[in-house]
């Protein structure tokens, strides 16, 4: 993503100024500077509002960046515009807000609101959209990042860095993630896992399976031998009680 242009209507200390960020690229990197207060904050809050509808500060409500210098009829908004992938976007974004009417006296309730539309890099008009939930959704997969992650690593407010630093393995897995587009990579690897484990479960299956043909095929053999030996027993035992018979019976007849 390379910031373009950036325009802050009523929104903190600026009632209306324009950032041409496009004056800066032929130095390639360039400061935000000034003393504190001076608004420096504001233009990251600006930016981070523009595609997320949340500001960089997590302290502060979109609707309470409106500057305190508008006039009631003025209207708080922001315009970021940026281009990557070949292509152009510009996101407005209104708070919700209270202005006065249009016609006659009282005051009126805005809701909050956000369009986008995107251009080739001729500057030819490609979409427009005008649902929060479809800009949300675009500046994300353009983005490849969720809000948080862009203020962790892209918009860190000062002293932030510090949080990135010192979060989890798996936040920063996520985070590092996204940034890198290596889920394509985790989704194979996770895919090769479960093919590793089910072919392990196949393996045991055929192990046991394997275990009881050879304890069968033993048993089977062996039988001939178990066969003999329990004729050669019976033989036996036939004999004696043929024996005891015979013994019976001789008393029997001296009787």
């Amino acid at each position: 993503m390379k910031p373009i242009k950036l325009n802050l209507q009523a929104f903190g200390p600026y009632l209306n100024e324009t950032i041409d960020f496009s004056s800066f690229y032929e130095h390639h990197i360039f400061l935000i500077a000034g003393k504190t207060g001076a608004g420096k904050t504001t233009l990251f809050d600006a930016m981070s509002y523009a595609l997320f509808g949340k500001t960089n500060g997590l302290n502060r409500e979109p609707k309470e960046m409106r500057s305190t210098f508008a006039k009631p009829s003025e209207e708080t908004k922001v315009v970021f515009t940026f281009s990557a992938q070949n292509k152009v976007y510009q996101i407005e974004r209104i708070p919700e807000q209270v202005l006065a009417k249009k016609r006659g006296d009282g005051v009126r309730e805005v809701k909050a609101k956000a369009t986008i539309t995107i251009f080739d890099e001729f500057g030819k008009e490609l979409n427009h959209f005008t649902k929060t939930t479809e800009v949300n959704q675009i500046v994300e997969e353009v983005v490849q990042l969720e809000d948080e992650q862009f203020r962790q690593i892209i918009m860190l407010p000062q002293g932030d860095f510090r949080r990135f630093l010192n979060a989890n393995s798996n936040e920063k897995e996520k985070i590092l993630r996204k940034l890198f587009g290596t889920e394509p990579y985790r989704l194979f690897s996770e895919k090769l896992k479960e093919q590793k484990k089910l072919i392990s479960v196949a393996i045991k299956d055929q192990e046991k399976e394997l275990i009881t043909t050879l304890q069968h095929a033993r048993w089977v053999t062996e039988l001939p031998e178990i066969l003999e030996l329990g004729q050669a027993r019976g033989k036996k035992e036939l004999s004696y009680l043929k024996e005891q018979q015979e013994n019976m019976h001789n008393q029997l007849q001296k009787k």
